[in-house]
């Protein structure tokens, strides 16, 4: 190959390198790689405190016979729902009788579980034929069905007071079935708790109260005739299981940092409590051993238990009794320092991951805003030379980090594969802007409403900065729109005489645009300092209201399947009907709408999997109103299917505000793709919030996964959840994505739309490494994280389809 051939095809090589580095989409992937970098330094893997070692050091033996247990765990099962007098009725007989042990078990966030198919009677059926059998020592039962009934109609349901009268009728036949054992040895114990609460919302993975405080106990005739001290006090849940280790008589699990909760073993004897504290102890001493914090005071508390030990082997003449309560205070108190230091030790950040992750952004928000142009040769030889540099000197300055030191393949292609790209898109940024590129040269001249728009972000990035503001973003948002569409309607109305028709059309579509913020932004009451006032969504799904539901419902749906008619340029009228008597069939099947179901489940079943097909089908038909229009048609049918019927009619006025919105991008008198991105982008953001989504894990609707299913599918339940979630802000960048296309200006549009959220996440990343110590970190900042990293990748996978359809 001649020289000039060879030169003619690197510079052609270097052409397609630089397109590719200033792709939207690719754009859109590498932010989400940095992010998910970040991530991993950020959220804290619990540090292995295990020796490994099989010796669990019972240095003392548990003395006398271990009582049968039955462990039953109801999910979602939360303090209140067994603290009020009468919704659970055997536990309300057991405290009268002196029965139990209860306690508010508090459990550690983000309370999230997997997904699980929830049929309690597959675990009843069994109960009589287990109960008879002698062959077992311990039983234990998960019921799931409290947790499916919060998912699908919240805690205030009706359901919820009769799952609970059935759980109690269960723990009576248990209790019965187990009482035949007291004769053969000491009282068998009956143990009740739940994994996690409920919020008021019905869901759970969030830090609230309702969310974290547990309902746990014991119970038991050995507790007859014992008062509780507490009853109802708060402890651990990690507490449980170094307790039932010790009812049982078995050693603690070897990881175990919880302490025994004495007044549940003291029945069984002293001297048995206090050997269950010491090697209790025990087993939290030799954990210390591995974190260097907890291992300075070890000497001291390993002197405590072994006198405490020396106690309870008292000589003969001593009253056992008096040494074993001697022994047991004393170990109590060992244990309670020794699980206060593991627990503040368990977990560990990774700054040098988190730098590398935001660098990554940083970079890749910096190249993306750099002119078009070949990337040069220096560029792709210093991304080799540059990325081992770069990481070398990182680990170095940045020691103890798990994704630097961490052994196997994936981590060191993560690290170089990262690296590289980073390296590559600042030397792709800095050829570029050496050519003398200004920004005023890169991005065109702002209209005021652009610098309006651009303004709002601005304000926005600041007030994720504190936490009042990150709770409460609706708010912002919801000020945002407002203000947006009354300042244009003002603008309209200010116009002369003589202005061109578009106006007069405009000033409608402001107008149109304010009232439905102002109808929308009442349906759901998001947030957390107001989630309590009632809203038109309680309203609507109150007892008594199921006429207004099923009509309200039906109006939302009427406006959704005219829209679906005309949305793909108006030739898609027999989908639209299809659809739409899907829609109508599944909700004739579902009791939530009209109290009982007026077609089987089947029929629900059926037509909403008819509804999927719809969509893919939607989304290839061909349409005269562009690729994108198809695509978000189709959305807006998947959108409608996956809502509760309380949100139908929310989402037909989001839906309706999206058309508005292009119909008003339409009237501008020359292509604005900044103006569409950023309007598009607040609507979006507006709509998340209008649907009762927030930034907490527990408005998450978890029963959208399962929509058309017969059975769980983790990847279609996590793909259906995410669209449900981000329905308003992805119908938000699909209207701005149309309105591109039409005009020819959708790589501008997608640009302006991938910038924005590469700029939102980086900033958000910062603020969130600046406030890692925060007291609000886990319960704010956290869930805010996951939910930007999430839409982050909603974004590139948006970005990924609408440019694979637009370039057909």
């Amino acid at each position: 190959m001649s020289r000039g051939r060879l030169k003619g095809l690197f510079i052609i090589r270097n052409e397609v390198m630089g397109s590719l580095l200033i792709n939207p989409t690719f754009s859109a992937f590498s932010y989400m790689i940095g992010c998910f970098i970040f991530m991993i330094g950020y959220f804290p893997t619990p540090r292995s405190i295990y020796s490994g070692s099989n010796n669990y050091n019972e240095s003392v033996v548990l003395e006398g016979h271990s009582p049968k247990l039955v462990w039953m765990i109801i999910d979602a099962l939360r303090a209140d729902f067994t603290q009020d007098d009468g919704k659970v009725a055997f536990l309300d007989k057991m405290k009268n009788a002196g029965h139990v042990r209860s306690y508010v078990a508090l459990a550690e966030p983000p309370t999230v579980t997997l997904p699980r198919v929830k049929v309690d009677n597959n675990v009843t059926r069994h109960l009589s034929a287990e109960l008879a059998r002698d062959d077992w020592d311990v039983l234990i039962l998960h019921y799931l069905g409290l947790d499916h009934i919060g998912h699908l109609a919240g805690p205030n349901s009706p359901l919820i007071g009769q799952k609970l009268s059935e759980m109690s009728d269960v723990m009576e036949t248990l209790y019965r079935g187990i009482g035949r054992f007291a004769k053969r040895g000491p009282p068998p114990v009956l143990v009740v708790c739940g994994d996690h609460g409920m919020s008021e919302a019905g869901s759970h993975g969030g830090s609230s109260a309702p969310e974290t405080q547990v309902a746990l106990h014991f119970v038991s005739p050995l507790y007859a005739g014992q008062r509780q001290a507490e009853p109802g006090r708060r402890v651990r849940q990690l507490d449980l299981a170094p307790t039932l280790a010790a009812l049982l008589g078995v050693p603690v699990p070897a990881e175990s940092v919880g302490r025994v909760l004495e007044d549940a073993v003291l029945p069984l004897g002293r001297r048995r409590l206090a050997a269950a504290l010491i090697n209790t102890g025990r087993q939290l001493l030799r954990l210390s051993g591995n974190l260097p914090h907890a291992a300075a005071s070890a000497d001291v508390e390993a002197e405590i238990l072994s006198r405490a030990e020396q106690l309870l082997s008292s000589e003969p003449g001593q009253d056992p009794e008096e040494a074993a309560e001697r022994a047991a205070a004393a170990a109590s108190g060992a244990v309670q320092r020794l699980q206060a230091k593991l627990l503040a030790g368990t977990a560990q950040h990774d700054p040098a991951a988190m730098v590398l992750g935001a660098l990554l952004l940083v970079l890749t928000l910096v190249a993306s805003c750099a002119a078009p142009g070949p990337v040069s040769a220096a560029a792709l030889s210093a991304a080799v030379l540059g990325c081992a540099a770069a990481l070398l000197l990182l680990c170095g300055l940045l020691p103890g980090g798990r994704l630097c030191a961490a052994d196997g393949a994936a981590p060191a292609l993560l690290l170089v594969g990262a690296g590289s790209l980073g390296v590559a898109h600042l030397c792709s940024a800095a050829g570029r802007l050496s050519r003398r590129h200004r920004l005023r040269d890169i991005w065109p001249h702002l209209s005021p409403l652009d610098w309006l728009l651009c303004g709002g972000c601005g304000l926005h990035l600041l007030s994720l900065g504190a936490t009042s503001f990150i709770e409460e973003e609706h708010q912002t948002w919801y000020f945002f729109t407002t203000t947006l569409w009354l300042l244009l309607l003002w603008s309209e109305l200010r116009r002369r005489p003589g202005a061109p028709r578009s106006a007069g059309r405009r000033g409608w579509l402001c107008a149109a645009q304010l009232l439905s913020c102002g109808l929308l932004r009442r349906w759901n009451q998001t947030g957390d300092k107001w989630l309590h006032l009632p809203d038109i969504g309680d309203w609507l799904t109150a007892e008594g209201h199921r006429p207004w539901l099923a009509a309200v419902w039906a109006a939302g749906l009427l406006p959704l399947a005219v829209l679906l008619s005309v949305s793909g340029g108006g030739d898609g009228a027999g989908w639209a009907a299809a659809g739409a008597l899907c829609l109508l069939l599944r909700g004739l099947a579902d009791e939530r709408l009209l109290g009982v179901a007026r077609l089987p489940a089947a029929a629900g079943l059926w037509s909403a999997q008819a509804v999927y097909l719809l969509v893919l089908s939607g989304a290839l038909w061909p349409s005269a109103g562009g690729r994108v229009a198809r695509l978000r048609r189709s959305w807006l049918l998947l959108g409608a299917l996956l809502v509760r019927p309380h949100n139908l009619a929310a989402w037909a006025g989001c839906a309706l505000q999206s058309g508005a919105l292009l119909a008003w991008l339409d009237t501008l008198p020359a292509p604005a793709p900044l103006t569409a991105a950023l309007t598009a982008h607040w609507t979006g953001m507006a709509a998340f919030f209008y649907m009762g989504n927030s930034n907490s894990l527990s408005s998450v609707d978890i029963s959208a996964g399962y929509v058309g299913l017969t059975g769980h599918n983790s990847a279609v339940a996590v793909l259906l959840t995410a669209s449900h979630t981000y329905a308003g802000p992805v119908l938000g960048l699909l209207t701005a994505l149309q309105y591109g296309e039409k005009h020819r200006c959708f790589r501008a549009v997608l640009h302006a739309l991938v910038t924005v959220r590469g700029l939102v996440l980086l900033v958000y990343c910062c603020l969130s490494a600046a406030f890692l110590h925060h007291i609000f970190v886990w319960t704010v900042f956290s869930p805010k994280l996951l939910y930007e990293a999430a839409w982050t990748a909603v974004v590139a996978a948006v970005a990924a389809v609408t440019s694979m359809a637009v370039r057909r």
